[in-house]
């Protein structure tokens, strides 16, 4: 066996047949041909042939010694009176690149070709071996640059980067030897591996295993992933490439984190609608564990790793929201599980926006179209966290004992450039809210004159012209003549003091509007009506393209014939464009395309579609909202990011994403996050109570709330011998409540108490006052409230220990049990969150365990305590 390797030869005895002797050559060379490097080499045969003509055999290679790289050239020597041949070495200086020394491997070969005999048919291999020390004995002394590969890589018109191990050419001219490889069997990271099925395609013949994914959709499995297990190396699909395979890079080994990961969240519903819920939230604590639900393995995932959406809908309705808050994880989910490698921060941040913007597409195509929601979301792998806003939610970040900070501000119509784009693209801005086709009214005529030329959506909208108006021009002074006409009753110098800088941006606006018209009715009459029909039919729609205004629009009834009248339409309108066309012809020209295909897009549409509720929002950006991104964004779905967060050991802050209806300013964020520190669903209800406690008409309030916590785990304390047991264990007293959601009989229920009658937010806002009563006492007052508020028959025990459920032993129930996360995620003294279960909602206080130290700071993932 060769030092340094896993490979054993043998040489078989010399009365073997040579046909068998040649098959088995055969065979070895068509079983390599499936490795990378023998592919590659098929391209670069002066790496691997023999010296000379005289039959001299050598293997070429790069060996890697204690980070540092090696050429090695082995000449084999042929020695009267041996039956061997003799190996002799030669070995190239030290290299901190593998080109490097890949050039040194080159250079030794082809100094060992250029030394062998060229007239003879035989050669014992010495003078290739002096030729190549000579070569060696050059090298000691050379100190290679990147240019220098380079330049020999165009000369020999090959790549350095191909590195040969053990590459040998068994020449006809050499003795008849044939070598039996023991190889070494690589092995795959990460669990799932198995073997391709028998009609699975693999690049080549060889010993494949492949990792699948399986469709979300039609559950089907399908290979994603190759690993040769002769030689490591791993291969995805391309398209690119001749086999229909490429090299890809070996995928991460899970990590987990010492991260503690708490969310929670609560939501009030609108004091005009209370039985209308507006806002969704989601929460995934286990996205591995989610995903293998879902048919979506995320096993290369470091850990923890969790998902939190906020889901805030528009228009006084949760269509939408309910729909993104349902559908959110199919394609979040395909997409972490498509990627095996190491997640950077950047790749976050490009995975929630891809999800988003797919999430968003999905929503225009669905029945709730026309309804909208804003969004955000938080990303947790490892101990990387990524959060993003869409429309008017916001995201505050506060570390413990410092103030609250806006990490993703809302996109609100106050902010310049959105409301810039807004009224670029046919939208407006009135009271803070953004619409379409919207005629503001004024104090008198000039002044709703002047709102109605600012907010036209068209050039002809702003120029008061009507479809009939432009047929009857017959000449292009009648457009001037309408320009002077509206010019003297909107310009700065005849209005009123606080109208002049809303005039002076209608009579800019005008008068690039009067140049588009007679520009057009200049170039193509025809056109130019075609043109003002379709805008002029769009506004009256006021943007809900159903099947009726499609056939208003198209004349057809079909979506077939509609496309042809698409078509024709299209090529007449476009005769308006030129290269020195005005920006407002292009916009107006490319509107009208847009009216033409959304026009398609309603013949399609076999459900009724029911206009909004409300058709004005508060925000520049959202999910959905169809009428007001076609036929021109003037609201578009772009999330802006925070700054990416690697928790580092000592890190201990909160995450809080909030709907557009918390009024709180920052500072009141920051002291409800500081006073339920640890608590995120009683932070959420603190942030939420704080907000309905100012009072008015208010609409639905929501907010989600995420710590986080680096903990590097302790040593293990031994426990006292009076312990018997060897689970971890901690004792807790609770206080439960019920409401009337809960159907299930509860044997243990206090005697007396009936069946409740108050709901889920009523039982929730009970117990933020429970946990601030405690909390003032440092829960030196918890059997009296326990006596006074908990329904549990345990409330009735002796006052010490009242509300006692005894020992909890960790591990020895589900893994998701509400009760033993929130049990193990507490220290001695403290009290939990508000935690839901079966039974109703607790809330606990942890009077002590075995292993003061070990046990309590070892701690569960769940949401809370008991």
């Amino acid at each position: 066996q060769k030092q340094g390797t896993s490979e054993l030869k043998f040489r078989r005895p010399s009365s073997t047949s040579l046909w068998v002797l040649q098959q088995e050559r055969d065979q070895q060379k068509d079983d390599a041909k499936g490795s990378s490097f023998m592919e590659s080499m098929s391209a670069h045969a002066d790496l691997s042939t023999p010296a000379g003509t005289g039959g001299t055999r050598l293997i070429a290679r790069v060996r890697e010694e204690e980070g540092s790289f090696k050429a090695e050239l082995t000449i084999f020597l042929k020695k009267e009176g041996f039956k061997e041949d003799k190996e002799m070495r030669i070995r190239g200086p030290k290299r901190k690149d593998k080109r490097y020394a890949a050039l040194d491997v080159l250079l030794l070969k082809k100094a060992a070709n250029a030394a062998a005999p060229k007239t003879s048919s035989y050669s014992d291999g010495s003078r290739e071996y002096m030729g190549a020390r000579a070569r060696q004995r050059e090298l000691l002394g050379k100190d290679w640059t990147e240019a220098d590969c380079v330049k020999m890589e165009k000369e020999e018109k090959l790549k350095l980067d191909i590195f040969y191990k053990d590459v040998e050419d068994l020449s006809s001219t050499a003795a008849p030897v044939v070598e039996i490889k023991v190889e070494k069997v690589f092995k795959p990271v990460g669990p799932d591996w198995a073997k391709p099925g028998p009609i699975t395609t693999t690049p080549w013949k060889g010993n494949w295993l492949v990792h699948e994914r399986q469709e979300m959709s039609t559950g089907k499995h399908y290979p994603a992933i190759w690993f040769d297990t002769k030689t490591g190396v791993y291969y995805i699909r391309s398209s690119t490439t001749r086999t229909g395979f490429v090299t890809t890079t070996p995928p991460n080994k899970p990590d987990i984190h010492p991260v503690i990961f708490k969310g929670g969240s609560a939501s009030v519903m609108s004091t005009a609608a209370p039985t209308r819920k507006d806002d969704f939230q989601v929460i995934l604590q286990d996205l591995p564990k989610t995903g293998r639900l879902l048919k979506s393995p995320l096993v290369f995932l470091d850990m923890p790793a969790a998902f939190c959406g906020l889901f805030d809908g528009l228009r006084s309705s949760g269509a939408a929201a309910e729909f993104c808050a349902r559908n959110f994880h199919k394609h979040l989910l395909p997409r972490l599980s498509a990627r095996h490698t190491a997640w950077e921060d950047f790749e976050l941040c490009d995975v929630l926006k891809e999800t988003v913007e797919a999430l968003d597409q999905a929503l225009l195509a669905s029945q709730c179209l026309f309804e909208g929601c804003s969004v955000a979301v938080m990303l947790q792998i490892g101990k990387l966290v990524a959060a993003a806003s869409v429309g008017g939610t916001r995201v505050v970040m506060k570390r413990r004992g410092k103030p609250a900070k806006v990490v993703v501000e809302p996109h609100v119509p106050s902010d310049p450039d959105e409301a810039r784009r807004v009224e670029q693209y046919g939208g407006n801005i009135a009271d803070g809210e953004v619409g379409s086709n919207f005629r503001a009214v004024g104090e008198d005529e000039k002044e709703e004159e002047l709102l109605r030329i600012r907010y036209g959506a068209h050039c002809f909208a702003v120029m008061g012209m009507s479809p009939e108006d432009v047929k009857g021009v017959k000449d292009i002074k009648e457009i001037r003549k309408i320009y002077r006409r509206k010019s003297l009753q909107i310009h700065p110098d005849k209005v009123p003091e606080h109208l002049k800088e809303l005039a002076s941006i209608a009579f800019g606006k005008l008068d690039a509007a009067c140049e588009a018209v007679e520009y057009m009715l200049g170039t193509n009459n025809e056109a130019t009506r075609t043109l003002v029909g379709l805008l002029h039919r769009f506004d009256q729609t006021n943007g809900i393209m159903n099947q009726q205004e499609a056939t208003g629009i198209l004349g057809v009834s079909n979506a077939a014939a509609g496309e042809s009248v698409v078509n024709s339409s299209t090529r007449t309108i476009h005769k308006l464009l030129s290269t020195s066309v005005q920006d407002e012809v292009r916009r107006d020209v490319e509107r009208g395309e847009q009216i033409l295909k959304e026009a398609v897009e309603g013949l399609k549409r076999t459900w009724e579609v029911p206009p909004p509720s409300r058709r004005r929002i508060g925000c520049t950006r959202g999910l959905g909202l169809r009428d007001l991104k076609k036929p021109g964004p003037a609201v578009r779905c772009l999330p802006d990011f925070a700054e990416v967060v690697e928790i580092k050991p000592g890190d201990d802050f909160c995450i809080g994403m909030l709907s557009d209806g918390v009024s709180l300013t920052l500072e009141e964020v920051g002291v409800a996050m500081e006073k339920q520190w640890g608590r995120p669903k009683a932070t959420s209800l603190e942030i939420c109570r704080q907000t309905r406690g100012k009072g008015g008409q208010q609409p639905s309030v929501s907010a989600t709330c995420m710590y986080y916590e680096h903990s590097e785990p302790e040593a293990e304390v031994k426990p006292p011998k009076r312990v018997k047991t060897d689970g971890t264990q901690v004792k807790v007293k609770h206080i439960l409540l019920r409401h009337k959601d809960i159907k299930v009989h509860d044997p243990d229920i206090r005697p007396g108490k009936l069946a409740s009658k108050r709901n889920l937010a009523e039982a929730e806002s009970t117990l933020l006052d429970v946990i601030e009563e405690l909390m003032k006492q440092d829960c030196s007052n918890f059997p009296q409230v326990c006596r006074r508020i908990s329904e549990c028959t345990t409330a009735d025990n002796p006052i010490t220990t009242a509300g006692d459920i005894g020992w909890l032993t960790k591990g020895a129930g589900p893994a998701d049990d509400p009760i033993l996360s929130a049990a193990f995620s507490l220290k001695v003294g403290a009290v939990s969150d508000i935690t839901p279960s079966p039974r109703g909602l607790q809330s606990s206080y942890e009077s002590g365990s075995f292993f003061l130290v070990f046990e309590v700071e070892a701690r569960g993932g769940g949401v809370g305590g008991l």
